[in-house]
């Protein structure tokens, strides 16, 4: 068996192909990335089992966010037996479940790594994320000359662009941690001008929330500088020099070798812009606020309280004008929809025990956090490995690995 250390950085190695959904090893109703994978064989290593044991013992937030976690499933088992799509309710019900031990995994995972540890691995899935990225740029621009990356490559559909952008925005915050972690001014200028490359990035892959994202985070960067006494001004001030310039010195690079390409950005900004108000029915921003009335409707004529059936608002969703069994892609009403106003009422307070620090002490690592709970008004991946691992990444303090 490998070493835990070896197997920490292997899991960061295949960490950003989380945000490529065709790379995937296909198992009975789910797909496990290589990543998750990887994680689950920590199970076998009975150090690091003992060690996470120790931890839900030690741990009061975890042990009872272990508890409000199993009251939420239980709501969801319960609710397969009313649903008329049983397979796909089955699929979700096992994506769900197994994001519990992932949350547990992947704590005691990043609790043990030290300071050196995690900015090496935070650097590893930088650069094969920029690897996978240009990868796929090369084939969704060049070979089948998609407008946007995550587009489907065989229907056209835009399914893949969301997935995509959140790992980005994750690798972005991997960035922005290293330019405040590195020990000399040259390295931590380098990694925030990494962090400006991976926002203009965002805009390739044509995903409103992969823009948004960064830009929230940029706020609370400038927000710091001006009320927060906890960090260096000096280093505040950096950040603040460094956006001013990398974005200049960006939209004279771009602007000269191809002008078009800031019509990309304003594209994406127009679609951000003026979400809902396309008049065509095949326009995302439509679709988007039909299936918003469709999900909000079919829960408010259930049972409210109880589950309406795991996946049933794929009913309502086939007798809405659209007439297809899309996801609602917004988790907060798709779990509403499937455990009911009391289960999605637990499963927040299991995501609050989980992440406890997240919301007593606000830092780089807990807003990112803040910032993809709210991202799931708009996607789905309340189930995502990607979510489990910013659990994870809230439960140690920014200022504790900053001084280690």
């Amino acid at each position: 068996m490998l070493k835990t250390k070896v197997l920490f950085l292997l899991f960061f190695l295949f960490f950003p192909l989380l945000g490529v959904p065709d790379w995937k090893i296909k198992l009975p109703l789910i797909a496990l990335a290589p990543a998750t994978i990887l994680a689950f064989s920590l199970l076998l290593n009975p150090p690091f089992l003992k060690k996470l044991v120790l931890v839900i013992k030690r741990h009061e937030n975890i042990k009872y966010g272990i508890y409000f976690y199993l009251i939420f499933l239980t709501f969801m088992f319960f609710g397969i037996f009313s649903s008329n799509w049983q397979e796909r309710a089955i699929s979700e019900l096992v994506k769900t479940t197994l994001i519990l031990p992932l949350i547990l995994i992947l704590t005691v995972m990043i609790q043990s790594m030290d300071r050196k540890q995690i900015m090496q691995s935070f650097r590893v899935s930088i650069w094969v994320y920029f690897i996978i990225y240009l990868y796929l740029a090369y084939f969704y621009f060049f070979v089948f000359q998609r407008p946007y990356m995550g587009n489907d490559l065989i229907l056209g559909g835009r399914t893949g662009r969301n997935t995509l952008a959140f790992m980005g925005f994750i690798i972005f915050t991997f960035s922005l941690i290293l330019s405040r972690l590195e020990e000399t001014i040259l390295k931590r200028f380098f990694y925030f001008s990494v962090s400006i490359i991976l926002f203009f990035s965002q805009v390739l892959i044509g995903s409103r929330l992969g823009i948004l994202m960064p830009i929230l985070i940029y706020i609370f960067i400038v927000l710091q500088y001006i009320i927060s006494t906890s960090l260096r001004m000096s280093a505040s001030k950096e950040s603040l020099i460094y956006s001013a310039f990398i974005l200049l010195s960006m939209i004279i690079f771009v602007t000269s070798i191809d002008p078009s390409k800031l019509l990309l950005a304003v594209d994406v900004f127009e679609r951000v812009s003026s979400f809902g108000t396309s008049n065509e029915l095949d326009g995302s921003g439509k679709k988007r606020l039909i299936l918003l009335q469709a999900g909000w409707e079919c829960f408010l004529n259930g049972p409210v309280v109880w589950s309406n059936g795991v996946k049933n608002y794929l009913d309502c969703v086939m007798n809405s004008s659209l007439q297809t069994d899309l996801i609602l892609h917004n988790d907060h009403l798709s779990v509403l929809n499937n455990v009911g106003l009391l289960g999605y009422i637990i499963w927040l307070a299991a995501l609050v025990l989980f992440a406890n620090k997240a919301f007593t002490k606000l830092d780089l690592f807990n807003f990112s956090l803040f910032i993809g709970i709210v991202s799931l008004f708009f996607i789905d991946a309340y189930n995502s490995p990607m979510l489990a691992f910013l659990i994870a990444l809230s439960s140690i303090s920014f200022a504790k690995i900053r001084m280690t």
